[in-house]
């Protein structure tokens, strides 16, 4: 879901720092990553550039997917959730934007609960709206606290519970030291348990974020990263090596660690960057951003799918793109290097599984089962939306 991804459903968070007192860790050796190719099959697309509204897309922020393959996709330029079948036909509208029963100012992420009940999460009014997938509104769960967004802000498990990722004031807490929690609740809102989260710990200085065709694009921070599987096991990795612990509710952890070569940052691609980082030092009252490491983080972010795969969002080598120039006036450096998204797939006992690659200009936006729904920017701006069978990966 639940990508998301940012969905992915990969739709939401938990961190552990270390890897827990009494639990000792399965570590693999250190291998190199050898994960197979895997093949994109492309199944479908939807979207037109200046076509009918309900196949024109401006700005898809969440879309989640039943097993069966129909969808729903959040749009974020109409405030519209809008309903499509297997075949990417459209069958109608989902809620309106607002503040009543069944309304949205914003879905932040959203999930499906079997091929059933669709869950929106709208941070915007501090609740979680629950249709069926008939597009019907049946209930809603509200928050008295702040929830935080994202993609990454929600999360069902198998048995249907739902976690939450909250503020630290109030409500059930572990550890003195966290930033910010998931609450475990049933669909009726009854709170299970809790998670803490330490603060990601990001190194250097200014961070910024560069927003591309392939995503946001941050000036390489080494910081700490999470994951939630549907299993309720917490993932967790340090950007600074290619070392990631899977710890289950139960039983040992297991440390996944790659023998991974380090990619400079170097030539034409450095350049770029280093043009980025005069022109944020040269903004009034704006501290220098970091500077550039020798070499790239081993990963941007974790992510988890629905049927328990970790997804580990890696650095990969740039290449030069065709990219148009800046308007006459527009003083902003481009950045013609780029990078295409890379997942390398592991089952939850750190089992290498595959590797995807997507194209350029596309991101990831969700995963169900072995599909795949990517979002690629159009010439003009718009969006299509393109979703993928996954030919090749192994199953968890």
């Amino acid at each position: 879901m639940h990508i998301s991804m940012q969905s992915r459903a990969i739709l939401l968070v938990a961190l552990v720092e270390a890897l827990g007192a009494g639990s000792r860790p399965i570590a693999e050796a250190q291998p190199p990553l050898r994960s197979p190719r895997v093949e994109l099959i492309k199944e479908l697309a939807v979207g037109q550039v200046d076509g009918p509204p309900e196949y024109a897309f401006g700005r898809i922020q969440a879309l989640a997917a039943t097993r069966a393959g129909s969808f729903f996709v959040f749009d974020a330029s109409d405030t519209q959730i809008r309903r499509y079948n297997a075949q990417g036909v459209f069958l109608g509208k989902v809620g309106r934007s607002g503040a009543g029963p069944g309304e949205y100012r914003y879905a932040s992420a959203m999930a499906t609960h079997g091929d059933s009940l669709l869950l929106v999460y709208d941070p915007s009014n501090a609740r979680i709206s629950i249709f069926d997938t008939s597009g019907t509104y049946r209930q809603q769960l509200s928050f008295s606290r702040f929830t935080l967004s994202g993609d990454k802000a929600v999360v069902l498990d198998r048995s249907g519970r739902l976690a939450v990722r909250m503020s630290k004031s109030g409500g059930l807490v572990e550890g003195p030291d966290f930033q910010s929690q998931y609450l475990w609740m049933r669909l009726d809102g009854t709170v299970l348990d809790s998670v803490s989260l330490p603060s990601p710990a990001i190194e250097g200085g200014m961070g910024y974020v560069l927003m591309t065709s392939d995503g946001p694009r941050y000036n390489f921070p080494i910081e700490t990263v999470f994951a939630l599987l549907p299993d309720r096991s917490l993932v967790s990795g340090r950007t600074s090596a290619y070392k990631i612990s899977i710890a289950p509710p139960n039983g040992p952890s297991v440390l996944v660690e790659r023998a991974v070569p380090p990619i400079r940052i170097a030539g034409a691609e450095r350049d770029e960057w280093e043009a980025w980082n005069r022109y944020f030092s040269s903004r009034p009252q704006s501290p220098p951003p970091r500077p550039l490491p020798q070499n790239k983080p081993y990963f941007r972010d974790l992510l988890a799918d629905d049927i328990g795969r970790l997804w580990v969002h890696r650095y990969s080598e740039a290449t030069k793109r065709s990219i148009p120039p800046r308007p006459a006036g527009d003083a902003r450096p481009l950045l013609t290097i780029r990078e295409r998204n890379t997942y390398d797939v592991f089952s939850p006992r750190g089992k290498e599984l595959g590797t995807v690659e997507l194209a350029p200009h596309t991101i990831l936006i969700a995963i169900r089962g072995d599909r795949i729904y990517v979002r690629r920017e159009a010439e003009g701006g718009e969006y299509i939306l393109e979703r993928y069978a996954l030919k090749g990966l192994a199953s968890p």
